[in-house]
């Protein structure tokens, strides 16, 4: 149920108006690409986020996910992005409480490619910043 919920949301990301996505159906596919790691563990060195709900110990890429989705779906004013520089991907979450004007905070879900453009496994970190 949590895949078919992210891919509805991947989908919904790609093609809403007002995401600025310059390839579309290319983020949706690197998107519905990374949700088949949903289970994937993520290292507790590499996770940095608070308040995500664990069902085991060990945080999970799925987890950051749900917890991404969760933001914009109740939170009015976020903005998600989505992006890859070199062999670095991330997705992420602007929260903005409507008191502030510039600082929000935001959520990364980082990740890296190998030289194929696979999803390194091992390379999954949750970040937080204030």
């Amino acid at each position: 149920m949590l895949v078919g919920g992210l891919a509805v949301w991947a989908g919904t990301f790609a093609n809403s108006n007002s995401q600025a996505v310059e390839y579309p159906k290319q983020v949706q596919a690197k998107i519905s690409h990374l949700v088949r790691y949903a289970n994937t563990p993520i290292k507790p060195e590499n996770f940095h986020c608070e308040g995500i709900p664990q069902e085991t110990n060990k945080p999970t890429v799925g987890n950051v996910l749900a917890s991404l989705v969760t933001s914009n779906l109740t939170t009015i004013r976020n903005r998600q992005s989505f992006d890859c520089f070199d062999n670095t991907c991330s997705l992420s979450i602007s929260d903005c409480k409507p008191w502030q004007s510039g600082e929000c905070s935001q959520r990364f879900l980082k990740y890296e490619l190998d030289e194929q453009n696979r999803i390194r496994s091992t390379s999954f970190s949750c970040i937080d910043v204030p």
